[in-house]
C-alpha cells in the first residue's frame, strides 16, 4: 500500500485507482499535465528539478514493477 501511495504522491495526482483483471493489474493516475511529455520545451535539458521530477516518476513505476514481480511468473 506504501507503494501506491508512493506512486499517488510522485505523479501529484488527487486520486489514483487499481484495479485487478484477468491476471492482469491497471494503475490508473488522474493528473492535469501529459505524461507521455517529458519536461518543458522552455526549460534547458540541464534543469536540476526536471530532471530529478523525471526520475521520481521513473522510479515509482519501477518499484511498483519489483515490488509486485511484474516481470517474472511467479504462478498465482
Amino acid at each position: 500500500m506504501e507503494r501506491f501511495k508512493n506512486l499517488h504522491t510522485t505523479f501529484g495526482s488527487r486520486r489514483a485507482k487499481c484495479s485487478f483483471f484477468d491476471n492482469e493489474i491497471m494503475f490508473a493516475i488522474t493528473t492535469h499535465r501529459n505524461l507521455f511529455e517529458i519536461g518543458n520545451i522552455f526549460l534547458p535539458l540541464t534543469n536540476e528539478k526536471q530532471i530529478m521530477k523525471f526520475h521520481k516518476e521513473i522510479s515509482a513505476i519501477y518499484e511498483l514493477i519489483d515490488y509486485f514481480k511484474l516481470t517474472e511468473k511467479i504462478g498465482l
